[in-house]
């Protein structure tokens, strides 16, 4: 069976269709906090920043996946269903619950974790179809900790480097092109390994094939995402703006290097977590650290999305679920 045959289907090719859709949206609301700093304080412009974020998101998937690919495998262990048209319908749900929640945090320029959406809508999803399955859940219940983890890490790491590197005078602009390359890096062996991880189960159901170092595959996440960025990540960047600028050079590097060692830290033991809370908490950090003014209601806006995604998208994920076994 060929490895791109579950999607001549009519169900197999919307559930990859709404796929493709989840990652534009992730380049939407998630992608643009990797660039930040360096679009924000005015080194790039947008479209510089959506290029480097592209490139450099293929980058992070293509040799994550060659060196072992570990939170694609741990997504792509979550999605075992049973039934094929039964796990294209759990799915499904989950995707379009994504796609929707993800829009409506866009709005308001709020920017939202596809990683936990993706995580609870799909416990969501699968309650629905009433399958007991109890080391899903024990998963869930780490993610939850990975979610904690990584905000606080992100923090406290990100303060600490701002406090060293306080009195280094540093050629900082450059230096921003180079820490939102790794960011974006960072970025695409989260996120993208997690897309990836889902394409290549629905892409793969019923085959023996697990393919983890697809090169289309790969090609088409970095893509999408980067024109995502593109067309519509300007609404995030300037939300985050409002939080603490990344006009502050020194502060903006500092933001950055400790998202990409939060990131590395976290992708390297396969935990998924969620790059846009990573970003924000090292925000805060670094502006902490340095005796910055923050805008503590976004600040909070933010923090708020992020703890509201996971009750939301379960519930909308058990609702979109029980719909679709009704029509399908």
């Amino acid at each position: 069976m060929s490895f791109w045959s579950n999607i001549d289907t009519p169900l197999g090719f919307f559930t990859f269709f709404f796929a493709l859709l989840v990652v534009f949206v992730n380049g939407w609301t998630d992608a643009p906090n990797s660039i930040f700093s360096v679009v924000d304080s005015g080194v790039l412009k947008l479209w510089q920043g959506a290029l480097l974020s592209g490139i450099f998101n293929f980058l992070g998937v293509l040799l994550s996946s060659i060196l072992g690919a570990s939170v694609a495998k741990t997504i792509f262990s979550l999605t075992d269903f049973g039934s094929k048209s039964q796990g294209f319908t759990v799915c499904l749900s989950c995707f379009i619950t994504i796609v929707l929640f993800g829009v409506i945090a866009w709005f308001f320029g709020l920017p939202s974790s596809e990683s936990h959406a993706l995580i609870f809508s799909l416990s969501g999803s699968l309650l629905a179809t009433g399958v007991k399955n109890n080391g899903f859940f024990k998963e869930i219940a780490f993610i939850v900790l990975y979610l904690i983890f990584s905000c606080v890490i992100s923090f406290l790491i990100s303060f600490l480097i701002t406090k060293i590197t306080q009195r280094l005078r540093l050629p900082y602009k450059k230096l921003l092109v180079a820490s939102s390359s790794l960011l974006s890096f960072m970025h695409g062996a989260q996120d993208g390994q997690k897309f990836l991880g889902v394409l290549i189960f629905i892409l793969g159901f019923g085959t023996s094939q697990e393919n983890f170092t697809s090169l289309p595959l790969i090609l088409i996440i970095a893509a999408v995402m980067s024109l995502s960025t593109l067309l519509g990540g300007g609404r995030i960047i300037k939300s985050l703006s409002k939080t603490a600028s990344g006009k502050d050079l020194h502060s903006a590097f500092s933001s950055d290097l400790g998202s990409f060692f939060t990131l590395a830290l976290c992708s390297f033991f396969g935990m998924p977590i969620s790059t846009g809370n990573v970003k924000s908490l090292s925000i805060v950090g670094s502006s902490v650290a340095k005796k910055e003014k923050i805008n503590k209601k976004m600040t909070g806006m933010i923090l708020l999305t992020s703890v509201i995604t996971l009750p939301i998208c379960f519930l909308m994920g058990f609702i979109i679920c029980k719909l679709l076994l009704l029509i399908l």
